[in-house]
């Protein structure tokens, strides 16, 4: 009788083990994907900004590599990766709501 207590004890253990693992990771659920997003946009604002700090030094790069109109597509770059980085964190204006579900 006791070697049943015993393992029934534990199951029970086990399940509080099992039980705490999940509730870990529904909190991590939880803030994951907002520190995903705020990693992952800050590396294309970190990019803009550094663009934007030396636009000519940037535009000498893109020349280098042979993209057409270098002057041109440096501020392409630079609004992109500014704009895509603002995408990711889902900023949204509260001006227009009708717009953002």
């Amino acid at each position: 009788m006791s070697f049943i207590s015993q393992r029934g004890k534990e199951y029970s253990e086990t399940a509080q083990t099992l039980l705490r693992a999940a509730q870990t990771m529904h909190a991590m659920k939880a803030y994951l994907p907002p520190l995903a997003r705020l990693l992952m946009s800050s590396l294309f604002i970190w990019d803009g900004i550094v663009q934007l700090r030396d636009p000519s030094g940037t535009a000498k790069y893109l020349a280098n590599v042979h993209v057409p109109i270098p002057d041109v597509a440096v501020w392409i770059s630079i609004v992109f990766h500014l704009l895509t980085g603002l995408g990711i964190l889902e900023i949204q204006p509260r001006s227009l709501p009708a717009l953002y579900p």
